[in-house]
C-alpha cells in the first residue's frame, strides 16, 4: 500500500470526495491528486499538506508505520 491508498483509505474514514480534500490543500490541482491515488504514488510533494488536510499523521501518510 502505497501513499495514493493511504490518502483513499483517510478520504473514505472522513466520508470525503477529492473535491472536499483539493478545498483544504492549497496548490493541489485534481489532476496531481487523481495521479497520485490511481498511481499509488510513493511520495508527493504534497504529502505534508495533504496529510494535514486530512488530519492524519505524516508519517503514517508516507510510509504506513505508525497511528492514522
Amino acid at each position: 500500500m502505497g501513499l495514493g491508498s493511504r490518502i483513499q483509505q483517510c478520504l473514505e474514514a472522513k466520508q470525503w470526495s477529492q473535491s472536499d480534500l483539493l478545498k483544504v490543500v492549497p496548490g493541489l490541482e485534481r489532476a496531481n491528486l487523481s495521479a497520485i491515488i490511481r498511481r499509488d504514488a510513493q511520495r508527493s510533494s504534497f504529502a505534508a499538506l495533504i496529510a494535514k488536510g486530512l488530519g492524519c499523521e505524516f508519517d503514517w501518510l508516507v510510509t504506513g508505520m505508525g497511528q492514522q
